[in-house]
Parts: structure tokens; sequence; C-alpha cells
């Protein structure tokens, strides 16, 4: 017993690493089945009297057996030695993730003793002081947190009916604005449905009339129409897209978008041979007030086909300079015979004054007008035809659209009204002179018939005549 206590113990070293954590991947079924059927074949092949044959059989190995179990544990040694950097990877990861947690640990058990310690120091601040942390004596005071017992108020049982009541309204209110918000959003829903479907039926309604209804390409989420012309050139084609907004109650809104701006009219002008203003022509009203969506959309088309109108105008007002066609402040100022035309691009709230001019004067006005757009119009009939046929070969050379010919009809009719006008009144100033001499004469003028027309009329008599000479010959020779 003298000698066993008088044994001295040597000290035990304890590693506080953490326990090697098993790979879930390399154990569990899914990757141990293939394994085994690997080695031993297929599941069914593989019984219990097998199994139990092979282990006592495995007691006593012959020496082939022996080496062949060798090599196979070189085999997994080697297999060790080469996964032995990776395993002591990962166990230097586990002492360090231990060694953190144990010190963070450390750290809050000794935040939980010097909020003890402070809190004793009110009472029993020597003993508290031998506890408590360097840092805390030299930053806190001793007995500056304390700690006493209260005891919980009794309510009476009035009060707390009251705060029962409190409660119950504030739930009821509550309720009640909940109730109210869900009927307002009902109301809401409501219009805001009878609002859609006045839309709705407003937009069938426009493509029943025939307007072309498709989606905007800058905003895919929104409709639109076309009322441009598809025929017009590339400065215009693509400007005649407007947007169909919902306004007001449902009801449609077109959107031109920076185009919105003031409907404008070609209007033109003759002046006589003092400058004096002597037909004008005449403007279509605007009531833009109250203008339907069908008005709005017919406004807009008639807007860009009037400015595409005056657009090409200048186009060919530059190639005719030499026959007396100018350009001055966005006005086009054409020189026929002894008048003098304006032409330029007015809104359409901009109406002239009729008072001081007749029907006459304005009417002529009216016809040049009138012909300037029937000859867009048939600029663009020719241009869906060209469209409908077959392309030219593809060359180098960009094809460019020349001018149409618009002032050209128009300059060459008046000045041939001109000029006849001006015959004519010399030939009666000669029929005067002669009545005045004695002599009979009389003067008639006819309108002069097509030339294609009088050609064709020739060649049809002349065909005619032809014929009936050739059958005189023929006749003859017979008899």
């Amino acid at each position: 017993m003298d000698a066993a206590m008088s044994t001295t113990f040597e000290p035990l070293s304890l590693s506080l690493r953490a326990w090697p954590e098993e790979n879930a991947a390399t154990n569990s079924l899914a990757s141990l089945i293939p394994r085994i059927t690997q080695q031993r074949g297929h599941l069914r092949n593989i019984t219990e009297e097998g199994l139990l044959q092979e282990i006592q059989s495995s007691s006593s190995v012959p020496g082939e057996a022996q080496e062949t179990v060798k090599g196979v544990v070189d085999d997994d040694a080697k297999v060790a030695v080469d996964d032995a950097p990776t395993r002591t990877a990962e166990l230097m990861a586990a002492r360090e993730d231990m060694i953190q947690r144990v010190s963070q640990a450390h750290t809050e058990a000794f935040y939980a003793l010097d909020f003890v310690s402070l809190l004793l120091s009110k009472d029993t601040p020597r003993q508290a002081e031998l506890s408590m942390s360097h840092h805390l004596q030299q930053h806190v005071p001793l007995g500056s947190l304390g700690v006493d017992r209260i005891q919980t108020p009794q309510i009476p049982a009035s009060e707390s009916a009251d705060h029962v009541a409190v409660s119950r309204g504030w739930k009821m209110q509550g309720l009640q604005s909940t109730a109210d918000s869900l009927l307002r959003s009902a109301t809401r829903l409501e219009k805001e449905m009878e609002s859609e479907t006045k839309y709705w039926e407003q937009v069938l309604a426009i493509g029943d009339k025939g307007w072309s209804i498709c989606r905007i390409p800058w905003e895919r989420h929104t409709l639109g129409v076309r009322y441009g012309f598809l025929e017009a050139t590339p400065e215009y084609r693509d400007r005649g897209l407007a947007a169909l907004r919902r306004g007001d109650k449902g009801r449609v809104v077109l959107d031109r978008g920076r185009l919105s701006g003031q409907a404008k009219s070609v209007r033109v002008r003759m002046l006589d041979e003092s400058g004096a203003l002597s037909s004008v022509s005449t403007t279509p009203p605007l009531h833009l007030s109250t203008a339907t969506t069908e008005e709005s959309i017919l406004n807009a088309r008639n807007s860009i086909f009037e400015e595409e109108l005056f657009f090409e105008l200048g186009r060919e007002a530059r190639q005719l300079a030499s026959q007396g066609v100018r350009i001055m402040d966005s006005t086009i100022h054409i020189q026929a015979g002894a008048r003098t035309i304006i032409i330029d691009l007015v809104p359409l709230d901009d109406a002239p004054d009729l008072d001081s001019l007749d029907d006459g004067s304005v009417g002529l006005a009216n016809a040049v007008a009138l012909t300037l757009r029937i000859l867009l119009s048939h600029a663009h009939r020719q241009n869906l035809h060209r469209r409908s046929e077959p392309p030219p070969p593809l060359t180098d050379r960009k094809r460019t659209l020349p001018p149409y010919s618009m002032l050209r009809p128009v300059l060459a009719h008046l000045r041939h009204q001109h000029s006849f006008t001006k015959v004519r009144n010399l030939i009666e100033s000669f029929g005067a002179i002669l009545k005045t001499a004695g002599l009979k004469t009389e003067s008639v003028f006819r309108a002069a018939s097509n030339c294609v027309s009088h050609l064709e009329r020739s060649a049809a008599a002349s065909q005619n005549r032809l014929q009936a000479m050739v059958e005189l010959c023929t006749e003859r020779v017979v008899s």
C-alpha cells in the first residue's frame, strides 16, 4: 500500500481535437451497393451460407492467398498514404473550428461573470471586485448597476373592464376600416371594369370602321391605330401611327406623341398683277373639343397628308427654279403669267377672310389646291403599283425616289390659260377693228381635244380608208 501510495503518476496529455467525421457519401447505401455488385456480382447470388463459408476459409489462408491478401493490404496502405494530406487538412480545419468555438464560449462566460459581479457590487463591493475584470473596473464605477424587487400593481375590475372595452372598440374600428376599404376597392374595381369595357368597345368600333389596329413598336403593351399612308415617302410613312390610350371614363384618347401638334393644311393664295389678293383656298373647319375618336383620327390623317403634300411640293419647287418657282420663308411662290401663286402650310385655326372675295376667285384657288391633293393621291397609287411589281435587279447604286410631278401640270395649265386669254383678246381686238372697217368677222373658240384621242381617231380613219381602197382594188381585179 505504501509503495502504491508513493508511486508518482505521470501527467496525462489530452488532445482537444474534434472527432473526425465520417464521409457520408462514401458510407452511404447508394455508394455501397454498386461496390458490392462490382466485387461479388448481383445481390441475388450472395447468400448467408456463402458469406459464412468465406469467413471460415479466410481464417486458414494458403500461401498464395496470403500473398494476395498482402497485396490488397499494400494497396490499401498506398491509398491511405495518398489520402494522408487530405486527412491532415481536414483535421486541422476541425481543430481551428473547435478552438474558435471554445474561445467564443470563454468570452461569453467572462461577459456573464462581469455582469453578475457589477450587479453584486452594489451590496458586496469587496467580494464583487475580486471576480470583476480589470477593464470593467477601470471604465465602470462600482455599484452603478442594481436590482430591486417590485410588486406588480393590481388593476381594479372597473379599469380592467375599460381596457377590455377599449380593445374591443379598437378591433371593431379596425374591422370597420377593413370593410370600408374593401367596399371602396370593389367600387373602384367596378368603375375600372366599366371603363375597360367602354374602352374596348370603342377600340373594336374603330377596327370595324376599317382602321388598322396594331401594337406600338416602342410600347409592346399599348394598342395603336395606323392612320398614315403606306405608300407615302419614308419621311412620313412611319409617322402615321398613334397610340389609343384610355382617358377619363374609358374614353379613347388618340396620342400621337411628339407629333401631337396643331392640325395643318395647305393654303393656296393668288395675287393679281397689282399684288392684291384675288383668290384664296378654304380650309375645313376644326372642332377639337367636340370631336369623336374617329374624327380625331381623320384630322390626324388629313394633317399628315397635308404635311406630306407641302413637303413634296417643296422638293419639286427646288428643281423648278428656272420656271420661276421660288421658296422664301417656308412659302412657295409661283409666277404663272400675270398671277402669282403662293402656297404655304398653315394651322386649321387660321381661317381666311373671304368676305372681300367673290365665289369665282375662291373657286380657282380651291381648284388648284384640290388638283395638288389629287396628284399626290395619284403618286401614292403609282407607288403601290410599283411596290406590287417584281423588284428590279440588285445594284450597288442606291435607288432614289424622284420628286413627284405636281407643280408642273398646274403651272403648265395656268400658263396655257394665260396665253390662251391673251390670244383670244388679241383676236377679239382684231375682229373689232375689222367690224369697224365694215368687214363681217366671227370668232369661234372650241376646246381642244386630247392629243392622244385625236391621234387614235386619225389612225382609225386612215385604217378604214386603207381597207376600203384594198376592197376596191380587189373587186376590180375580180371583174
